[in-house]
């Protein structure tokens, strides 16, 4: 997970069933980004936006 300015604020690995809970409450408020890649190779990216 990426905010703004680009920076790597969360990473995580999907294993398994491939379901991931992100626990955001180390994060403020705010719109980041995501990236799920497979094989060294972005697949999706999208924006999530987090209200406290």
């Amino acid at each position: 997970m990426f905010d703004l300015n680009g920076r790597i604020v969360k990473q995580d690995k999907l294993t398994g069933n491939g379901k991931l809970q992100w626990l955001v409450d180390t994060l403020p408020s705010g719109f980041y980004y995501y990236q799920i890649q497979q094989n060294n190779e972005t697949t999706i990216t999208n924006k999530v936006i987090i209200i406290k």
